[in-house]
């Protein structure tokens, strides 16, 4: 793959991550009680922009590559971008003004970025890896920048340590994208190879920006290869507890497998109708098996591309009369062809089914758009049981459109310790016996109080980084701490938790 092909993929997966993450940022915040300096997806835009502009002219000066390659970036990734009219002289002396007269902008990302650090915190609440996803987005296209005029320089490098530790260190830096000289070996991992290493029968990308720019009616997602729908079933089967949600999910795919069959023989199949409703309480898997279904369910064939786009009612209502359509319209737009996954569904229209106006415009839409979009789009609306039980029955066309309802039990106490021994292990820690007997007896007296607010995984994870933190607290008075002091949580640090 040249340059262009990909940094033009490494926009197009930019995109996709930055509208499926926009909306959890905008959650993240609020229950986090802080301020976004701007919307969701602009602060998202924003620190691709301060990572590349960080990366571009690390060593002293902006290569014509850069600019080039920048300029395609924002071509694909945004159309109406403000430099798209510059000139590849202006663009240049715009970065570098930027580059090094910006210092108060660029240093306001110096100790980390506004969305990866707001991310990073939910995730450790939620055992959700968003932070990573978006981290890895990023990297690829600093990446792509930096190599793009040859070897990865020690600035370079640092800039790239400051996005994504994780991402440098599985990064092999040995060769260039392509030398002054002429080309270089591909670079293996991020899909790049030099002109004589690619197949002569392999189509190119066409480098006209008219035909690789999206239009208004594309879907936003690109089409990723299917994994093997074993391999999701058993990533699905690794999961702890939902032992009616993994039967659930298999019955599906066999009753989805042998409508294919009689189709294949000719014989008369149902229309397939796989939205669905995901009830329970929260911390109980709910967004992680909604985006493995949607993986599962693109594998099987009957969803184009499987991917996964997560919002709420603010996603969905407008601010104003006539908004809320073409919100709602434009976000069904970015999931079609993978899963549309509708969190706490109710707050549409909540108890005021008849006066909340906003709310019933953006069900009325979404209903259209599933009947308009059978076969390419698959809705999950989730929430608290008895809420969604009421929702449904507020209007006969979800009860007519989600015949599929998945039960998401709460975890019982020697699951919700699996999760924790889990957690520990791969945080290089350990529970010593006496914490472990402590624990079981924490999680039984959890367990009988709970109520439905009771956080289930998240609870568990609360629990497992308390105890971090307090065993931080004592192996710090140590005079020397062995590694495995280091790494034994004792059950004075559970009681403590």
């Amino acid at each position: 793959m040249d340059k262009d092909s990909a940094i033009e993929d490494a926009a197009n997966v930019a995109r996709e991550t930055i509208d499926e993450l926009a909306p959890r940022l905008e959650a993240a915040a609020r229950r986090l009680g802080v301020a976004l300096p701007l919307s969701g997806e602009k602060t998202l835009v924003e620190d691709l922009f301060r990572a590349a502009i960080r990366v571009i002219g690390a060593e002293g000066g902006i290569a014509p590559i850069e600019v080039k390659l920048f300029r395609r970036f924002f071509a694909v990734f945004s159309p109406e971008n403000p430099w798209r009219d510059m000139t590849d002289d202006a663009l240049k002396a715009y970065l570098f003004s930027f580059r090094y007269y910006g210092q108060e902008y660029l240093a306001s990302a110096a100790a980390s970025f506004v969305s990866l650090d707001k991310l990073k915190r939910i995730d450790g609440i939620d055992c959700t890896a968003h932070a990573d996803r978006l981290a890895s987005a990023i990297f690829r296209v600093a990446y792509l920048l930096a190599r793009s005029h040859g070897a990865i320089s020690p600035a370079e490098r640092r800039e790239l340590l400051h996005i994504s530790p994780a991402e440098l260190a599985r990064t092999p830096f040995d060769e260039p994208l392509k030398s002054q000289e002429g080309p270089t070996s591909p670079r293996p991992g991020l899909g790049i190879d030099s002109p004589e290493s690619s197949s002569p029968s392999k189509p190119r990308r066409d480098s006209n920006p008219t035909t690789s720019t999206r239009t208004e009616n594309q879907a936003i997602a690109t089409v990723k290869p299917s994994v093997p729908v074993g391999e999701l079933l058993a990533e699905l089967d690794a999961l702890t507890g939902l032992a009616g949600i993994k039967t659930h999910v298999r019955a599906q795919c066999d009753y989805i497998r042998v409508q294919q069959l009689r189709k294949s023989r000719d014989l008369r199949t149902d229309s397939l109708n796989l939205h669905s409703v995901f009830v329970g309480n929260p911390g109980t898997g709910k967004t992680t098996v909604a985006r493995l279904l949607g993986e599962i369910y693109h594998s099987l064939g009957v969803l184009p591309k499987g991917h996964f786009v997560e919002t709420d009612r603010a996603g969905l209502v407008g601010a104003y009369l006539g908004q809320t359509a073409i919100k709602t319209a434009e976000l069904i737009e970015k999931a079609r062809g993978g899963v549309l996954f509708i969190d706490e569904a109710y707050a549409l229209t909540g108890s005021r089914s008849e006066g909340d106006s906003y709310g019933n415009e953006a069900v009325a839409t979404l209903l259209k758009r599933m009947e308009d979009l059978r076969g390419e789009l698959v809705v999950i609306v989730a929430g608290y049981p008895d809420e969604m039980g009421s929702w449904i029955k507020t209007n006969p066309g979800l009860q007519s459109r989600f015949p599929q309802r998945f039960v998401f039990e709460d975890y019982s106490a020697p699951e919700l310790l699996s999760i924790l021994r889990s957690l520990a292990k791969n945080q290089d820690y350990r529970f010593a016996r006496s914490a472990s007997v402590h624990l079981e007896q924490v999680l039984a007296h959890a367990c009988q109080s709970r109520d439905k607010f009771f956080g289930n995984g998240r609870y568990a994870r609360n629990l497992f980084e308390s105890a971090v933190r307090r065993q931080a607290g004592r192996v710090i008075n140590l005079e020397s701490a062995s590694r495995d002091e280091l790494m034994t949580l004792e059950a004075i640090d559970i009681h403590s938790a």
